[in-house]
């Protein structure tokens, strides 16, 4: 069955850090559902035509009657300018709910998520079902990013960390220079043998650009996992 057009109304937009954004929309649909780990595409009507863009729901299935998108604001992105810049209120159309990149809720395996940047979205929503499923099996979360302020959605997840004993999460910063940074630093792929020992049983999701998601599958293979057993979106 094809996608179909659902209305929805900006209901809330919170800065995540600089050029990145949380925005909440309301649907009207309330037949709306998708799984974890799945994008929607964003249309925006401006002079000179149709713009669209695809988004990973950044929030929970769980959670009725909204969706939560993690919108990197970009000065050449004629929607995440459209949605930096809208008010609340203002309804649009989204196309959707698309992709199979996921696990099962509850999840069969463990399960080791790996991002970078907005690459957090899908995650945090696979993140979320994981643990509201009440399940036992130990989820990962490793976390790479810039700098301590590019740290997208931090007390949310260090509150779920200390509120889920199965839940392990591993935030680093690649160029921190902050002497107060108490977390890892470093490229998330140069930080898995300290985690990850390769003859685990579980899944691995990926999410970031090319380069890192090429980067962090060669570490991976190279600890001992098997390429069977990961899963990668991204960009680039």
């Amino acid at each position: 069955m094809a996608a179909k057009k659902y209305e929805v109304i900006v209901d809330s937009k919170e800065k995540l850090a600089e050029s990145v954004i949380n925005v909440r929309l309301k649907l009207k649909d309330k037949g709306f559902s998708f799984r974890p780990g799945q994008f929607v595409v964003v249309y925006h009507d401006e002079k000179g035509g149709t713009q669209k863009r695809e988004y990973s729901i950044a929030s929970s299935p769980n959670n009725k009657g909204y969706i939560e998108l993690c919108v990197k604001v970009l000065e050449e992105g004629h929607v995440s300018r459209f949605l930096d810049s809208a008010k609340k209120g203002d309804e649009f159309v989204i196309e959707g709910p698309y992709g199979d990149f996921g696990v099962a809720i509850p999840p069969k395996r463990d399960v080791c998520l790996i991002a970078t940047g907005t690459g957090i979205a899908p995650m945090r929503s696979i993140l979320h079902a994981i643990l509201e499923s009440g399940t036992e099996r130990k989820v990962m979360l490793f976390f790479g990013f810039r700098f301590e302020t590019d740290y997208l959605y931090q007390a949310e997840f260090e509150e779920l960390a200390e509120q889920h004993d199965n839940f392990v999460l591993v935030a680093t910063a690649s160029r921190t220079e902050d002497p107060s940074w108490d977390k890892e630093r470093g490229r998330v792929n140069e930080l898995l043998r300290n985690y990850l020992k390769g003859d685990e049983d579980m899944d691995i999701l990926l999410c970031g650009n090319k380069r890192m998601t090429e980067d962090v599958t060669k570490a991976l293979l190279d600890i001992g996992f098997d390429a069977k057993d990961i899963q990668k979106t991204g960009w680039g």
